[in-house]
């Protein structure tokens, strides 16, 4: 991994109002950050960490060239599946909280990894 694209990521992320940043590679910590008010040990608040993870996801799926876009709902990537009770919010982004696709194109340009 290049430091210094991981320590751009850090200080990136710190401008979002997270309360921690955790890189793992290879089954191991390779970047570990808290900022302020949170410190290392303490109970931190984990709402909407099922968009953290699938914004990440869907980060290396771009990446990668798995998906080519991010401006579709995600329930357009089940057609093959029947799903029951879908109502407005469950069909595209409400606008009620940020997804983390703001922060995707900050990074796009990047890679973490060395070539």
């Amino acid at each position: 991994m290049d430091s210094a694209s991981l320590a751009r990521l850090i200080e990136t992320v710190g401008t979002y109002k997270q309360d921690s940043l955790m890189i793992i590679r290879h089954g191991k910590i390779v970047a570990e950050a808290y900022y302020a008010p949170y410190v290392a040990g303490i109970s931190h608040d984990l709402r909407s960490v099922t968009k953290s993870v699938v914004s990440t996801l869907t980060a290396i799926e771009l990446q990668h060239g798995i998906l080519d876009s991010v401006d579709r709902p995600v329930i357009d990537l089940f057609s093959d599946k029947h799903i029951l009770n879908i109502d407005e919010n469950k069909k595209g982004d409400d606008g009620s909280e940020p997804s983390g696709h703001d922060l995707w194109p900050r990074l796009a340009g990047e890679s973490l990894y060395s070539r």
